[in-house]
């Protein structure tokens, strides 16, 4: 199942990690979609979570969240 979402409780719970970015340069439109590794999910979910200023809470919490979605796998 792919499921896309911008909700970082649900991304948490997944088994893998898509990051699907688009860039625009002129009339061209290029999308890439990246598989984010362990430390990389965790500053994605803490990006979902706090925005573009990541703190160490921030960053915790989206720890803590992956850890929680693991276990219940």
């Amino acid at each position: 199942m792919l499921c896309v979402t911008h909700l970082p409780q649900v991304a948490a719970l997944g088994h893998q990690h898509l990051q699907v970015n688009k860039r625009s340069v002129g009339a061209s439109t290029q999308t890439a979609i990246d598989r984010l590794q362990e430390d990389t999910r965790v500053m994605e979910v803490a990006r979902m979570l706090g925005g573009l200023e990541l703190t160490a809470q921030t960053i915790a919490h989206a720890r803590e969240m992956l850890q929680r979605g693991t276990r219940g796998s």
